[in-house]
């Protein structure tokens, strides 16, 4: 016997303190919280002070009641035997904290081999992260203590990892890096020589174009795990093909956003947001489009809570929308979102000079190098590229809300991507930040 208890049937509305409340009554809750099933039923777990009052609660003949609901408790593997690797989940960090930052905290406990805060597409931080110690005892010492953390007055969540070897793999893999050209079709066709393919996509924008990357889903996980596993890399028309698990099933990645594709081009944020208020509170839902305004085909929705993301994350039926069938995921995969510390810089005035590129850009931040990018003759072409010494920087200029005007132009700022992600810059611009406007004058 132990002082874990798991309990089922659960109230829909349940909260982990309303959970804590609820068995506090019995003997003194060391902590306590709820789990959203796939099939969208809770399950909750408790850890109390004493083994005693858990196996009471077990041996109980008669069913507990929470609003209505009997419940169902059973005993609940202790942390300590559960399997746990190197690397630890922290949740409710203050979204200012670094990676450097939260590497020096948890470095008080043990040695840190890396540390990595969660951010979303336009850098913000997404108030969690990851820990990887150099030893996993450091890391279970952490997921069993009983009281919290304290990272600048936030009180930490601290969840446990499996071994790389041990994590879930559903039967659908991402698939990275694919020929422009390559239809739905193409991808069953050649995915079929490893297993019975279920279902193959490739991700496009709103003009139809591939993104070059898509999602394969196999009747069976060992094929999927088969190639995640792979030693030797994929080719398909000379290009080498980069596959992992779908983010899809893989909880770990799941906050209380979610990334919307294939949406039709009329769809507007408020449309949006009314679609899928149906199934949970909308705290913003923005369309993504083009400096034209027009729909890029996808876009973002964050909830009120994490819950309500995960159920239609792991939805295994399709929602449609006016008709198209969305693809609905936790965000654009990690390959697909790099944002590096170079940004790509058009409509520049022809008389700019790289110095004077550097100077404008260094108001925000120190930069490494900025080049205008000349013809033969010598003539600015229009555009150019400025690197930072940090991503922090390239990340507050790309997600601005307002223009920057450099003489009389509006800039075009975007991202700069590998080679192997962007075939040519395209101009966008992006529209998210907390900035005001800057002008400044290179013929001064």
């Amino acid at each position: 016997m132990n002082r874990y208890i798991r309990v089922t049937n659960l109230p829909r509305t349940t909260t982990d303190d309303q959970l804590t409340e609820f068995f506090g009554q019995f003997g003194e809750v060391i902590n306590a919280y709820v789990n959203l099933k796939a099939s969208g039923k809770l399950k909750g777990f408790v850890t109390f002070r004493t083994e005693e009052v858990a196996k009471a609660l077990i041996e109980r003949k008669d069913k507990l009641k929470l609003e209505g609901n009997k419940l169902t408790i059973k005993a609940s593997l202790p942390k300590k035997e559960k399997h746990i690797s190197n690397e630890i989940f922290v949740n409710n960090l203050s979204i200012e904290i670094t990676d450097d930052q939260l590497a020096e905290f948890f470095s008080t406990f043990g040695e840190v081999k890396e540390a990595c805060v969660v951010r979303d597409v336009s850098g913000q931080s997404r108030s969690s992260g990851f820990v990887t110690f150099s030893t996993r005892e450091v890391a279970q010492a952490l997921f069993e203590r009983e009281d919290a953390l304290e990272l600048e007055g936030n009180k930490l969540n601290i969840k446990a990892l499996l071994p790389k070897n041990e994590k879930h793999i559903s039967n659908e893999i991402f698939v990275n890096n694919l020929p422009t050209e390559i239809t739905d079709n193409q991808l069953v066709e050649f995915f079929n020589t490893f297993g019975e393919v279920q279902e193959a996509c490739v991700i496009r924008g709103a003009s139809g174009q591939s993104r070059g990357f898509g999602f394969v889903t196999f009747s069976t996980r060992e094929v999927a795990k088969g190639l995640i596993e792979r030693e030797d890399t994929l080719e398909l028309e000379g290009n080498k093909l980069t596959i992992e698990a779908s983010l899809f099933k893989n909880e770990k990645h799941i906050s209380n956003e979610i990334f919307v594709n294939n949406l039709p081009i009329e769809t507007t944020d408020d449309q949006l947001a009314e679609f899928f208020s149906t199934f949970g509170e909308v705290k913003k839902a923005c369309v993504v489009r083009e400096a034209s305004g027009q729909s890029r085909g996808f876009g973002f929705v964050t909830f009120s809570t994490r819950e309500v993301a995960k159920g239609l994350i792991e939805r295994e039926d399709t929602l449609e929308l006016e008709g198209k069938k969305l693809r609905i995921n936790v965000s654009i995969p990690k390959d697909v979102r790099h944002i590096s510390k170079k940004v790509f810089v058009k409509n520049l005035p022809n008389e700019t000079t790289d110095d004077q590129l550097a100077e404008f850009f260094g108001t925000f931040g120190e930069v490494q190098k900025a080049y205008v990018i000349r013809d033969a003759t010598g003539q600015s072409r229009g555009f150019g590229f400025v690197t930072f010494v940090n991503v922090e920087t390239a990340m507050t200029v790309v997600k601005r809300k307002e223009p920057l005007t450099f003489g009389e132009s509006e800039l075009f700022i975007e991202a700069s991507r590998p080679k192997t992600e962007t075939n040519k810059h395209t101009g966008v611009k992006n529209t998210s930040s907390h900035n005001a406007k800057t002008s400044f004058n290179p013929k001064r």
